[in-house]
């Protein structure tokens, strides 16, 4: 009994594992894209990406309670 083969490809397997990788590095640069811009980026990429969402946030905050501190020493 012959094996039906819907498909063949004409690459040997060192070329297709090679074409394989590239295909999940490009799928992993679009995710990592996609939450750049999901998350509206605001924050420092290094080796990995790094999300601040509420970093404008934290620093909005941060002047507030120079303005407005929580306990006053001078009292």
């Amino acid at each position: 009994m012959d094996k039906f083969i819907a498909f063949e490809l004409p690459l040997n397997k060192k070329i297709l594992n090679i074409f394989i990788h590239q295909i999940l590095i490009l799928i992993t640069y679009l995710a990592d894209l996609l939450l750049m811009l999901l998350f509206k980026f605001d924050g420092v990429v290094k080796n990995n990406l790094v999300l601040y969402s509420n970093f404008s946030e934290l620093k909005r905050s941060n002047l507030n309670e120079l303005h407005n501190p929580k306990f006053d020493f001078l009292s």
